[in-house]
């Protein structure tokens, strides 16, 4: 191109006039509906954009930052609708460092126009842009821990709401696979159980249990019970026993004491068992408890009111005359299917 002559070029297949002058190459690709800046060559020094639709974003504009290192090109970026935001905010600091290479920068619009941000006043503007998006980040920080704690929270009492349910879960998912690996049927409402009370006990009540329940229910009324004093396995976790247990008996019977609702393992038996009737049996009364007067005197407790709610329990007489009685209606409420 010869000094002074004015010719149709083409940068990134955008037809612009270029202009050749002694110090480089003025390029004008004004009212051309461009949406990006094009990239030019070292050779251009004057680059006439305006009346565009160009938003000059930082990362839209990469290459003009490296094209205003290698050499003084002077821009116009007049009557384009610029970014003004928190997000080109970088973008607006670096015009104003380089407001010497923008021709009629005073002229510069906002996108959208209804920002207050003005051109006119570039240094005050980006003060009080700074300033808005400190506070936006403030407020998205907060907002973000604020909604990150809820979930915790959320999650947390979720959690604990049906953390019985989860183990319950957790452990026939491992028991599951354990008995698929050893080729065996797996039936949780199979009615061959090897036990048919599975009992639930305080170690206070072992006299209790040894004296009266075994004999009554078991010697004389040939329900078999799984006492773990008796008959769990050696070599199984205290958790696998219980669950076994219950699994593997047809009922069980909790013996409620005072000690019995302070005992973290007592509380574990009686919630999987009553998971284990929700998921698994399909009954009401798969669970039964004894109340030992010195519940039930004092008004029945949270722990168990669940089954009270739905009459599954039965009060052990204080008086010995009502023993018998007693024994009779338990057995009858344990057989009735």
């Amino acid at each position: 191109m010869d000094a002074g002559e004015t010719t149709s070029c083409r940068f990134d297949s955008i037809e612009c006039d270029c202009f050749s002058y002694e110090n480089g190459i003025r390029v004008d690709c004004s009212k051309r509906n461009l949406t990006a800046i094009p990239v030019m060559n070292d050779s251009v020094t004057w680059l006439n954009l305006s009346k565009n639709k160009i938003r000059a974003t930082k990362s839209k504009i990469e290459h003009l930052l490296n094209a205003f290192q290698r050499s003084k090109l002077i821009v116009d970026l007049s009557g384009n609708l610029l970014g003004c935001s928190c997000d080109n905010e970088k973008f607006l600091k670096w015009l104003r460092i380089n407001r010497a290479n923008f021709v009629n920068i005073q002229q510069y619009q906002c996108s959208p126009e209804k920002l207050k941000f003005s051109f006119q006043n570039l240094d005050r503007s980006i003060s009080i842009l700074e300033s808005n998006c400190r506070s936006f980040l403030t407020w998205y920080l907060a907002g973000s821990v604020s909604l990150a704690v809820c979930i915790s929270l959320l999650t947390v009492v979720l959690l604990v709401r049906n953390r019985w349910k989860i183990r319950y879960i957790i452990y026939k998912t491992k028991l599951k696979l354990r008995v698929r690996d050893e080729h065996a049927n797996y039936n949780s409402t199979d009615l061959n159980y090897r036990y048919y009370v599975f009992l639930s006990y305080a170690g206070m009540e072992r006299t209790f249990v040894r004296r009266d329940i075994i004999p009554r229910l078991e010697t004389n009324a040939g329900l078999r019970l799984l006492v773990r004093d008796r008959d769990y396995l050696p070599g199984l976790s205290k958790v696998d026993s219980i669950m076994t247990g219950i699994h593997e008996s047809k009922k069980v019977l909790g013996i409620v004491s005072k000690r019995y609702l302070k005992s973290k393992w007592r509380d574990y038996e009686l919630n999987m068992a009553k998971v284990e009737e929700i998921k698994d049996r399909g009954s009401t009364d798969f669970v039964i408890l004894i109340l030992l007067p010195e519940v039930y005197n004092s008004g029945y407790p949270s722990k168990v009111m669940s089954l009270v709610k739905k009459d599954c329990f039965i009060e052990y007489p204080e008086e010995s005359c009502a023993y018998d009685d007693f024994w009779e209606k338990l057995i009858k409420i344990l057989r009735n299917d």
